[in-house]
């Protein structure tokens, strides 16, 4: 009978320390979540307008160039970067901190750390366009051209509806649409434009890897999705018909190019060749000789004409 009172009385000593623990630890826990909290609020930027004022020119500006052009630019991008990189620490799964902390640093010349945190990003958000689009485009720029291929497919794969829902989600997004009620109508009148852009850097990787299948097969695909830019697809499923020596499709798609307005020394050029390999060097004649007077005065070639930028959204 004492044994079973000493175990009684061990087991409730137990209890009350256990008790006890668990209250310091809730106080422990909640004292850390407000010092959290104190500290973004802290380092939080007094506006999300810059950034937004940021992302929208983002065509005007390249890696880096933040440091070195507009000294505002850079103030501003440094502050939303500290912002960031502090929510990111402390709130480790928001993977919309991790996007917009490598959008920052990629302007603020941090390549490695944008790559890194566009991976966490995606990791956490893998259905998000945009962030599987920069991470593509930052490998293009650096000449790596199969895991932009690869970015650029995921990206495509993604649906608008969980792009946007992600954004109507997240709460660092609803920080940057506070003043902004119209961001998500121009976020959806932007998609078919940015996803079109996905494309053609996906077409140009395809291009420089020399995967000219792919490259006919992805240009194809990118004329039936629509858009406004379908000459630039013409063009590349005709230069890659013409590698694969299919002249016919090859003349066909090039053809349809120069009726899209896209008239350019090199679509000149190899529609020339693959009407000369039907047999019909006449035509093709007519084709090289127009080639060359408007090669005298554009002399760009079609892929030097893309810029695309790592966007905010």
């Amino acid at each position: 009978m004492k044994n079973k009172i000493e175990i009684f009385k061990l087991i409730g000593k137990w209890g009350i320390t256990a008790s006890f623990f668990i209250y310091c630890l809730v106080i422990i826990i909640h004292v850390y979540e407000q010092a959290k909290i104190k500290t973004l609020n802290h380092i939080m930027p007094v506006s999300f307008n810059h950034l937004l004022e940021i992302g929208q020119s983002v065509n005007k500006i390249s890696s880096g160039s933040a440091d070195k052009k507009d000294e505002k630019v850079h103030f501003r991008l440094k502050e939303y970067e500290r912002y960031y990189r502090a929510v990111t620490h402390y709130m480790p799964q928001y993977g919309e901190a991790h996007g917009m902390y490598g959008f920052c640093a990629y302007y603020l010349g941090k390549e490695r750390s944008a790559i890194a945190s566009y991976k966490r990003a995606i990791a956490l958000t893998p259905d998000f366009f945009y962030f599987n689009s920069n991470l593509g485009i930052i490998y293009f720029q650096k000449g790596d051209y199969e895991r932009a291929v690869e970015m650029f497919k995921k990206a495509i794969r993604t649906s608008p509806e969980k792009t946007l829902k992600t954004v109507l989600a997240s709460k660092i997004y609803r920080q940057i649409m506070v003043g902004n009620p119209h961001l998500i109508q121009r976020m959806a009148a932007n998609w078919i434009a940015n996803r079109q852009e996905t494309y053609q850097m996906l077409i140009l990787s395809l291009y420089q890897l020399h995967d000219f299948s792919e490259m006919f097969l992805r240009a194809q695909e990118a004329i039936q999705s629509g858009g406004q830019r379908n000459g630039f697809f013409y063009y590349y499923a005709g230069l890659a018909a013409y590698e694969l020596k299919d002249y016919p499709k090859a003349a066909a798609f090039l053809a349809g190019c120069l009726k899209r307005e896209y008239e350019h020394p090199d679509t000149l050029h190899y529609l020339g060749l693959s009407l000369k390999n039907l047999g019909q060097e006449d035509m093709a004649d007519n084709f090289f000789k127009r080639a060359a007077e408007l090669r005298a005065s554009k002399n760009a070639l079609l892929s030097e004409e893309i810029r695309a930028a790592v966007k905010l959204f």
